[in-house]
């Protein structure tokens, strides 16, 4: 489901001003990864957890179907939404049923490409997120509905100013610096809700996609 509520709730957090680099629904996988010590110069091997997504376009670089969501200072904020637990369904009637899911929205911040460099400038950004998710009721439709679901955010809790609380499992130990002045960060715990109609839910008709290589 968190691909569902990540699309429904897009259009509210996209349209922060400061959101930039929005990657939808992620999750962690874990790579293989190296640290070069700035003083010694000893490289140290390691696995490194990273928040990754299919909903960012690939590059030269990295032309992949999924696309790392890491710390960016090419961008004003890289923001993402991920699953926090099981969700549990619930049914009204005989026509309709509820999903709730908890999950989390984890926002990094780029204070020098804001404009702001002040401490505590996540303050204001954070609370214009809370009263954005938490004043609105969305329909969203996606194609398999012939009636669209409503979805809301029923429960809300601030998460501590601390790294480990907001990007674990992707806690960047080794790189510190990307989360103290000119970068900052928040993190909010949702529990989101979708109300769905019985009569609504039509499976497309599904085709075998053929393989086209990419040169």
């Amino acid at each position: 489901m968190i691909h569902f509520f990540a699309k429904a709730l897009e259009p509210l957090i996209t349209a922060l001003p400061f959101i930039e680099r929005w990657g939808g629904a992620a999750f962690p996988i874990t790579f293989p990864s190296a640290y070069e010590d700035p003083e010694t110069g000893g490289i140290t091997s390691l696995r490194q957890a990273f928040p990754i997504s299919c909903s960012l376009p690939g590059d030269c670089n990295d032309p992949g179907y999924y696309q790392k969501l890491l710390p960016d200072d090419a961008y004003k904020s890289v923001a993402w939404l991920e699953d926090r637990g099981t969700g549990t369904a619930q049914w009204g009637n005989a026509n309709t049923f509820s999903v709730r899911q908890d999950v989390r929205l984890a926002v990094w911040l780029n204070l020098q490409r804001i404009g702001d460099l002040s401490c505590g400038a996540h303050v204001p950004m954070m609370l214009a997120a809370i009263k954005t998710l938490a004043s609105q009721r969305l329909l969203y439709q996606p194609d398999y509905m012939e009636i669209p679901a409503t979805v809301s955010v029923t429960g809300l809790k601030v998460l501590p100013h601390d790294p480990a609380a907001v990007f674990g499992p992707y806690f960047y130990a080794i790189q510190p610096r990307l989360f103290v002045n000119p970068f900052s960060f928040f993190g909010l715990e949702l529990e989101v809700q979708a109300d769905f109609s019985n009569k609504c839910l039509c499976l497309p008709e599904y085709e075998p996609v053929e393989c086209v290589t990419v040169w």
